[in-house]
């Protein structure tokens, strides 16, 4: 809101467990990536091109009235509650 005024735009995109060289450590072994998967409401974990098209959609003049925005790139993760321990 601070830098609205001067027509800047603040947003940001939040990513779930992204298929990258950097998470190669918990998706390359199958019971990681099982693990990861099943924490994902979609069930999937993403890939790079999930994140940029969210980027792609902020940097679109058409989708200028957007700001102060966070946006879950995120398979879902950040709607699941935590089941129960028991």
């Amino acid at each position: 809101a601070t830098y609205a005024p001067m027509n800047i735009r603040v947003n940001s995109v939040a990513p779930g467990l992204v298929e990258t060289p950097l998470t190669a450590g918990i998706t390359s072994s199958e019971s990681g990536r099982k693990v990861s998967e099943a924490m994902h409401a979609l069930g999937r974990l993403g890939k790079p091109e999930d994140v940029a098209r969210a980027i792609v959609f902020l940097l679109d003049p058409h989708n200028s009235w957007i700001t102060g925005q966070v946006i879950a790139v995120d398979g879902g993760l950040s709607t699941i509650k935590p089941r129960p321990k028991g």
